[in-house]
């Protein structure tokens, strides 16, 4: 199944790191080519471990992140309670699941914004490094703008 929500392309990691280069969000991009018709990335491993806790931090590195000028050529992401449940409809008809099993629906609508920023796509915490009082986002196969 092609996930909409997960989209794995070399090509938008590689824009993402050259642009966040310097700034301490995202490792730093070494270099990028081409083997057998398949994109690949060499970037510095990040000393460290997962985030676990301090969800302030998080919030922090994030709003960070969502300040920056937006990278442009990056596919749209879900933007606003409508996307996201036409978003959540395309999965569920991808995986068999009928929309009436599925009942955890936002109760208010949250409004589509004007602003687009940079958005991760998974910041889950394997993909958060924590070195010593800093915060690394790893893994950017899926950026967005959102």
């Amino acid at each position: 199944m092609c996930n909409p929500l997960f989209g794995n392309s070399a090509t938008d990691e590689q824009r993402v790191l050259e642009a966040l280069s310097g700034t301490g969000l995202a490792p730093e991009l070494c270099a990028a080519g081409r083997f057998e018709g398949l994109h690949w990335l060499l970037y510095h491993h990040i000393e460290g471990g997962p985030w676990r806790g301090n969800t302030a931090k998080v919030a922090e590195i994030l709003g960070g992140l969502h300040q920056l000028n937006a990278v442009c050529d990056l596919p749209l992401g879900a933007n606003g309670s409508a996307d996201l449940a036409a978003q959540t409809q395309i999965i569920l008809n991808a995986s068999g699941i009928s929309s009436d099993e599925f009942f955890y629906r936002p109760k208010e609508a949250v409004p589509a914004t004007d602003r687009l920023c940079l958005i991760h796509g998974d910041p889950v915490p394997g993909n958060i490094v924590v070195q010593q009082n800093r915060m690394v986002l790893i893994d950017w196969q899926c950026p967005k703008l959102g």
